[in-house]
């Protein structure tokens, strides 16, 4: 079959991919390339699905921003991760979100690393830093030797 090629750029910018084009032509995949090739057009990475759509972009972005993962969004969409997965990357074009025990292991880390960075660490660190013998360590005992010599009074 000759593919009309007006009705091919139009398809094409409609967003159609190639398989699409295939399968409405009813050519070969290598066909479609060649006529794509020769009218200078690009390669449409994917088309959007036909079907019904159980869910809107903005709340799958929503999901997203709010840092749930493709299991977590799927759950509460009532759709397969796998659809939620194929949205997000090749439709939308959002990275993955880290599942809850990898959000889990980050969170930990990151607040091992603030306390580690923060006015409690440079108290921990300076603390440890101290022989006994330096005279600082009295200044610093004060208030609490005090604080128990009154309880003990």
């Amino acid at each position: 079959m000759k593919v009309d090629r007006e009705e091919f750029r139009r398809l094409h910018a409609q967003g159609w991919s190639d398989r699409n084009l295939r399968d409405h032509f009813k050519v070969r995949h290598s066909t479609v390339m060649r006529v794509r090739e020769a009218l200078g057009l690009a390669r449409n990475p994917y088309s959007v699905p036909s079907g019904p759509q159980a869910f809107s972009e903005s709340e799958l972005r929503d999901m997203h921003e709010a840092g749930l993962c493709d299991a977590e969004i799927a759950e509460k969409l009532g759709v397969s991760a796998a659809s939620v997965l194929r949205w997000r990357r090749r439709l939308i074009g959002l990275p993955s979100n880290p599942v809850p025990e990898e959000r889990q292991r980050i969170a930990e880390e990151r607040a091992r690393t603030s306390i580690a960075s923060g006015p409690v660490g440079a108290a921990v660190r300076g603390a440890f830093s101290l022989s006994l013998s330096d005279p600082r360590i009295m200044t610093m005992l004060e208030p609490h030797s005090a604080e128990a010599m009154r309880a003990a009074a």
